[in-house]
């Protein structure tokens, strides 16, 4: 009779167990519209798979899951430097951009990388990129950007929006969740 419970018992963990991480399994979910064209793309994938997927990416810039960039007016080594100098002030605005269009700013806070729209601005253009996630993109050699920390980083982040960019034109949104649907 003890076996028998142990047993039971042992299962009924095991099935727990298998059914809170098949519930936990994080999705990227990718939304376009644009009501002019009458279109919607929505994309719908397992963080699991886009991270598995990496190191598959061969391009000419895009190698292994990193991108090489050539020749550019900054490098990666100082734009690390950069990274280490805004990431060390903590939370401050470090860009704002006001003209006819656009009034946006830059800025962290907290644990996150913050773009926001600013009042009178046409397009809404929201980001929240956690720290962890910038930090461990740039943690590629030389002048590489590693994609696949990135990915892994955003992954360990937990659920929430990343993007949203709302125009005249289209709807962009990207978050991820808990969920394969679309909500």
């Amino acid at each position: 009779m003890q076996i028998r419970r142990a047993l039971f018992l042992f299962l009924s963990v095991c099935l727990l167990a298998g059914r809170l991480q098949a519930e936990t399994k994080q999705w990227v979910h990718v939304h376009i519209e644009d009501p002019s064209k009458e279109e919607k793309v929505k994309v719908n994938i397992p963080i699991s798979l886009v991270e598995s997927l990496m190191p598959m990416i061969e391009e000419k810039s895009v190698e292994k899951g990193r991108i090489r960039l050539h020749e550019k007016d900054m490098s990666i080594k100082d734009l690390r430097k950069v990274w280490k100098e805004l990431r060390s002030e903590g939370d401050n605005e470090f860009v704002s951009i006001e003209n006819k269009d656009t009034n946006l700013r830059v800025f962290t806070k907290g644990n996150y990388l913050m773009v926001e729209p600013g009042e009178g601005s046409t397009t809404s253009i929201e980001m929240k990129i956690p720290l962890a996630v910038v930090d461990a993109m740039l943690s590629g050699e030389g002048e590489e950007l590693n994609l696949t920390a990135a990915v892994r980083a955003l992954k360990e982040s937990g659920s929430g929006d990343i993007i949203t960019v709302k125009d005249k034109d289209a709807t962009v949104r990207v978050w991820i969740d808990e969920s394969n649907k679309a909500r």
